[in-house]
């Protein structure tokens, strides 16, 4: 074989490279263009969302058949499957509830955030999720007493 087949060759090749590289990036950098799902917790029900911006949204849901820290065990499952790591939703407050809650049955007694991240070269995609105890409300449509409230807030690149 001749130097001329082996340059051509060799040329041909890193072009390919070249290319595939570049598509690769692209289809990457396209990936963050939309939200991050996280699988609802079993049973939940939706109970509302809304459109923030063209890049960020709000789901709304209720379970009665799980405790707030079921829940975030759940989600802490999802964690560990997303990243490998020990990552653990956090707790606010860490022990002990919100103290106005305890004479107040329309305060959120403490609530979990478990943060669901994927980063790249300059993108993100972000979901957060909060879950929380039901509190009272007089308008039984906005009651969650005695169930859990699970909040997915979806941010991602335009």
């Amino acid at each position: 074989m001749s130097i001329f087949r082996i340059g051509t060759l060799i040329a041909i090749l890193g072009v390919l490279l070249i290319v595939g590289g570049v598509a690769a990036y692209f289809l990457d950098q396209n990936s963050y263009k939309a939200p991050l799902d996280v699988e609802v917790f079993p049973g939940a029900e939706a109970w509302g969302n809304a459109r923030e911006t063209n890049a960020s949204r709000r789901s709304l849901f209720l379970t009665s058949n799980a405790s707030p820290e079921e829940v975030a065990a759940y989600y802490e499952e999802k964690l560990r499957a997303l990243d490998g790591t020990d990552q653990r939703c956090q707790r606010i407050p860490a022990i002990g509830e919100i103290k106005t809650a305890a004479t107040d049955r329309t305060v959120v007694p403490y609530w979990y955030i478990c943060l669901f991240q994927r980063t790249s070269l300059n993108v993100s995609q972000q979901t957060t999720v909060t879950i929380q105890p039901g509190v009272f409300n007089a308008n039984p449509d906005l009651n969650t007493e005695g169930m859990t409230v699970i909040e997915h807030s979806q941010r991602w690149q335009p």
